[in-house]
């Protein structure tokens, strides 16, 4: 019982991580894909 317990907590850290580290970089995407459109006016040169 205590080893799953452990199981289902490292899990859950794993998940909560993974959510920060993706919403994190979706953030930083889209700011990135905003400042170049503004800096240089292109519009999808850039993916």
């Amino acid at each position: 019982m205590s080893s799953l317990n452990t199981f289902d907590k490292v899990i859950i850290r794993l998940l909560k991580v993974i959510i920060v580290v993706s919403t994190f970089l979706i953030l930083v995407n889209g700011m990135s894909k905003r400042q170049t459109l503004d800096r240089f006016g292109f519009s999808g040169q850039l993916g």
